[in-house]
């Protein structure tokens, strides 16, 4: 009996030193610190809430779960963290390209991803045709020495501006500096959708076809080992899978032959133009019955003023809140037709298809600028008047860079004269639609068979108003069509592809301002708007009272 007694009292404390080795076992994780890029979507980046996120960072996360391993990621500019590993500060894993040449220095993981560069040019830029392209050009590129050596063995009449990320190059590229960039192809892809880049386009297909793989000291092979074990065990869950879906969603399998995706997006382009036209008709159509049903209102109520000068308010809340409405909505898919458009220039070369590509583009940005007009329009009568001090010169500057990139804008030569001798109180939304409207006709009916295309600003600011002259020496107009110009939909040039409705927006703006406008043109020497507005003298926000209906 006593012998029994204690085999009980030894197995009870074996079992609590086992159960305490467990533990400890458990509440101790190995922790391995992951060195990676914050600016690399989606392979890893830094995310709003300053959590690292990608690609890259849910797969470690999913092999730290199945190992009982715990990742420290630690993400920088890329030369720094390439740097501190290299000089081995603290951190054990980095992802990089595998590269034979480099199997030496470090322990490379099995291929945990794969990707492309892409070049891009400015879209005003001549049509990539090879590396006869590039003599003589500056690459911007990020800071690699894979990338690098590949320019140095194969461009080596380039000239390389190296920074610390690909945005960073983009950002370089859109503001007008280099003549490419070199990214990689889903950076690329998002400038689609980025409105900071959308100067910018493919120069060519996709190149340099990299295999990405995680590395680690050569001290550290277990490490790569344990890791590889980890993703073959989610691999046979089938738990990787998802993860990459997750974050490269944008993928089009290569089973896709080039005749399924060309008719795909075609079908998609024509679809989409189609919704916006119908959009558009039915927009129409209701805005007039609207109108007709308000007109023929107030026609039957005259002996009752009151109650149709309501009902006539009433109806124009109605029409702006519907135009605001239809506008954005076909926005969208305008932006989504663009997109598609972008892409298919560049993937599909048959002269065929690239004729009826340009048509759909053409047809769909004649669609945006009618659009974007309406906007304007509405928001003049919608919006209450808000006035602020005015810097003439950043107007003037704003204006260039959005007009840039029309056709024939880089031969006009622009020139402007200020003289403030009082500070100027304005609406300052209103006067960058009234300057772009000016501005713009003035490219667009520009004479570029004259020696010096000009356009001319002069401003006069006194205490009591503003005088602005908009002058240049295009096509002009004719005298029959002087006093027709400010009419909606009128256009006074078969040469106008515009909407008809930019002067007549101009106009009513200048009545909201309690402005006016002059114009003096004759044909085929050039044409001079002259603009008076009140200088308001303070910063202020007109009432509703003051200011009259508005949504």
């Amino acid at each position: 009996m006593f012998y029994k007694f204690l085999l009980v009292v030894f197995s009870f404390l074996l079992l609590s030193v086992i159960g305490s080795e467990s533990l400890n076992s458990q509440e101790t994780k190995k922790v391995i610190v992951y060195g990676g890029d914050q600016d690399s979507a989606p392979f890893e980046f830094i995310g709003l809430n300053g959590e690292p996120r990608g690609y890259f960072i849910e797969v470690l996360r999913a092999v730290g779960d199945e190992l009982g391993y715990e990742f420290e990621f630690v993400l920088k500019d890329w030369q720094i963290i390439y740097n501190e590993f290299s000089k081995e500060k603290g951190i054990n894993l980095i992802p990089l390209y595998f590269d034979p040449a480099k199997m030496d220095e470090f322990e490379f993981s099995q291929n945990i991803g794969f990707f492309q560069y892409q070049l891009l040019a400015r879209t005003e830029a001549p049509i990539f045709e090879g590396k006869t392209s590039m003599k003589g050009k500056t690459v911007i590129l990020l800071a690699n020495e894979y990338l690098e050596n590949y320019f140095a063995e194969n461009y080596p009449f380039t000239r390389l501006h190296k920074v610390k990320s690909d945005n960073a190059a983009l950002e370089l590229l859109a503001s007008g500096q280099g003549d490419f960039a070199v990214v990689d192809d889903f950076k690329a892809r998002s400038v689609l959708y980025i409105p900071e880049f959308s100067n910018l386009r493919a120069a060519g297909p996709p190149f340099l076809p990299i295999y990405m793989v995680f590395a680690a000291h050569k001290e550290d092979s277990t490490l790569i080992q344990e890791i590889d074990q980890g993703l073959e065990r989610l691999k046979k869950r089938r738990e990787l899978g998802p993860i990459l879906n997750k974050w490269f969603a944008t993928y089009v399998p290569k089973k896709y032959t080039q005749t399924v995706l060309l008719l795909r997006y075609l079908l998609w382009g024509v679809g989409a133009i189609l919704i916006i036209l119908l959009a558009a008709i039915i927009w129409i159509t209701l805005l007039r019955k609207l109108v007709n049903e308000k007109t023929e209102a107030i026609q039957l109520e005259l002996e009752h003023k009151d109650t149709a000068l309501s009902e006539v308010k009433k109806a124009n809340k109605e029409l702006d809140k519907f135009v605001y409405s239809i506008s954005h909505d076909i926005n969208a898919p305008i932006a989504s037709v663009l997109g598609l458009i972008n892409i298919m220039k560049h993937d599909f070369k048959g002269p065929k298809v690239v004729s009826y590509i340009s048509k759909i583009e053409n047809s769909t940005l004649s669609l945006k600028k009618y659009i974007n007009d309406v906007l304007d329009f509405s928001r003049n009568t919608r919006m209450i008047l808000k006035y602020e001090q005015i810097d003439f010169k950043s107007l003037i500057g704003d204006s260039v860079k959005m007009l840039k990139f029309l056709p024939g804008a880089p031969q006009i030569t622009l020139d402007q004269e200020i003289k403030a001798t009082n500070p100027f109180y304005s609406d300052l939304y209103r006067l960058k639609v009234i300057f772009n409207n000016i501005l713009s006709n003035a490219i667009k009916y520009a004479d570029l068979s004259k020696t010096k295309p000009f356009i001319y600003v002069k401003i006069s600011v006194s205490e009591k108003d503003a005088v602005l002259v908009f002058e240049d020496n295009g096509i002009g107009i004719h005298k029959s069509d002087l006093d027709k110009i400010f009419t909606m939909f009128y256009r006074a040039s078969e040469q106008s592809q515009g909407s008809g409705i930019g002067l007549y927006i101009v106009k009513e703006i200048l009545i909201k301002l309690k402005g006016s406008i002059q114009v003096e043109s004759e044909e085929g020497k050039g044409t001079a708007f002259t603009i008076f507005l009140p200088n308001e003298g303070h910063d202020h926000t007109i009432s509703d009272k003051e200011n009259g209906e508005g949504i």
